[in-house]
């Protein structure tokens, strides 16, 4: 049987009174070490008296506007601890330390990702949401 992973998104956020808008920005280079351009979107997720507005890069192989599916998929859900466990947590712990500045600014990014999509929510995202993968 095959998902219905956009059907399965758009249900959910009817139920939480989630949008999405978005709006093309450019075509360029979006992530560190992105070797292809790729379309880059404005996206504002909003529910009730709360909104995140964010940058997405969508898919080189696809190119489209993100779907809700897309970005609930993509969102971190879970928040992140100190600097020193989120290297450990996602292997940053091998990285040359001259890459530390880096790894600092994705940190920094990860965490205001969070703080924006939970604050969706007043903090606790729904498991059904954080379900979505």
């Amino acid at each position: 049987m095959v998902e219905d992973y956009d059907g399965n998104a758009e249900r959910i956020a009817e139920k939480y009174s989630l949008r999405l808008s978005t709006e093309f920005v450019k075509h360029d280079y979006y992530f560190l070490g992105d070797k292809e351009k790729r379309n880059i979107y404005k996206c504002k997720l909003s529910r009730k008296n709360h909104q995140y507005t964010f940058m997405f890069g969508a898919s080189i192989a696809c190119g489209n506007a993100p779907t809700l599916y897309d970005v609930l998929a993509c969102m971190q859900k879970y928040p992140i601890g100190s600097f020193d466990e989120f290297v450990s947590e996602f292997g940053y712990n091998e990285e040359p330390l001259s890459d530390y500045p880096k790894v600092k600014k994705i940190y920094n990014a990860v965490k205001k990702e969070y703080a924006g999509f939970s604050g969706l929510f007043d903090g606790n995202i729904p498991d059904d949401i954080i379900d979505i993968a």
